[in-house]
């Protein structure tokens, strides 16, 4: 067994691994580089002197355990195998065979990858240009691309319709549009601090400034042409269930006396209206709107200066029922006008000295109190 251990161990020493591969690392097939080349080779050779090693080390092993299984059956004086018998040079090579290929296989998949296996190199690389003109317009079939078509590049895929592209620039278009509100509401409706919208104006003014009209200031009250807080505050209330209910009476009469109107013509719109006075529904009776000219019905023009109004004849009549109760007792005792027309020439009065009624000529002049609401 001595001997034959050193025989192979001489046969492993006088073998030639580049015998086989010698062309090959000549030719350059096994890779670009020979002197990777003969190191891959190199490690392939030390790999299978590895195997070789090992599998002569296992061989051993087995013939030494099967020699002292051999030997204790000798002793025992069983049957046992022959040194040169068939059965036991097959179980020492049978095992020999199985621990080779084992170490084969594992050796050769370490070396696999480095010697046999390809080095691949990849490369990649990037253009960038840059584009200051869109002159070409819009072109959806041909395209920038390298090395071909990278310079000079005019042109663009698509585009909405509220882009403009041109020869120096790209921007969005630009549309403007207009409307006018021609009514209150829609400029009242909006966000707005210490203003209002009447009739066009609007309501900038503060309490102290000069002002011709009620509409003209933030509090929506004007008195001696100046805005003022509302002086209807300390006015009489009107009395709970009578048609000045939720009204407002003013304390004293108008200075002076006025005419209802300057001329003895009837009233019409917009001044006048039907359908006020619950008593006379379908007589003309003056309007509440003191956004309205009534530079043409005195007594009314007086009221609007207070921000108040005419008061119809059934209010009128409430006020000389209960002036004593409820509202001053500050009345003249001549007769007072209404806001309720009487007839073209004439519009209806009501005695504070006896509460007679009557239709007056409209250019007579005659006492003024003024109610709101």
């Amino acid at each position: 067994m001595k001997n034959k251990l050193q025989k192979e161990t001489k046969t492993k020493k006088g073998f030639n691994p580049f015998k086989k591969f010698g062309s090959k690392l000549e030719t350059g097939v096994l890779g670009s580089d020979p002197s990777k080349n003969l190191a891959g080779m190199t490690n392939v050779l030390r790999g299978l002197m590895t195997v070789r090693y090992f599998w002569m080390v296992i061989r051993y092993r087995a013939h030494l355990r099967l020699r002292g299984v051999h030997d204790r059956l000798f002793m025992k004086r069983r049957l046992y195998f022959r040194y040169h018998s068939l059965p036991y040079a097959r179980h020492i090579n049978r095992m020999g065979r199985i621990s080779f290929v084992i170490t084969f296989a594992v050796c050769f998949w370490l070396n696999y990858n480095y010697l046999f296996k390809p080095n691949h190199t990849y490369a990649a690389s990037v253009y960038n240009w840059v584009q200051n003109s869109w002159a070409g317009g819009a072109d959806t079939t041909n395209f920038p691309s390298h090395p071909t078509n990278q310079s000079n590049w005019t042109k663009y895929n698509s585009k909405d319709n509220s882009v403009t592209a041109n020869s120096t620039s790209v921007a969005l278009s630009q549309a403007s549009s207009s409307f006018t509100d021609s009514a209150d509401a829609d400029f009242n409706a909006g966000t707005k601090t210490n203003v209002g919208v009447h009739s066009g104006a609007l309501l900038l003014k503060p309490n102290g400034a000069t002002a011709a009209n009620t509409w003209e200031c933030s509090s929506g009250y004007v008195s001696g042409g100046v805005c003022v807080i509302d002086p209807w505050a300390s006015a009489y209330n009107g009395r709970a269930g009578s048609v000045l209910a939720g009204k407002k009476v003013w304390t004293t009469d108008i200075s002076g006396t006025k005419q209802w109107k300057t001329a003895n013509t009837s009233c019409v719109g917009p001044q006048c209206a039907t359908g006020l006075d619950t008593s006379y529904p379908s007589n003309y009776v003056l309007v509440a709107d003191n956004a309205q000219d009534f530079s043409a019905y005195p007594a009314r023009d007086a009221c609007k200066t207070l921000g108040g109004r005419l008061p119809t004849k059934p209010e009128l009549l409430e006020l000389y029922s209960y002036k004593v109760a409820n509202y001053g007792n500050n009345f003249q005792s001549g007769i007072y006008w209404s806001a309720t027309e009487y007839s073209s020439n004439y519009a209806y009065f009501v005695s504070f000295s006896n509460g007679y009624t009557n239709g007056f000529n409209k250019t007579s002049s005659l006492y003024v109190r003024c109610v709101r609401g």
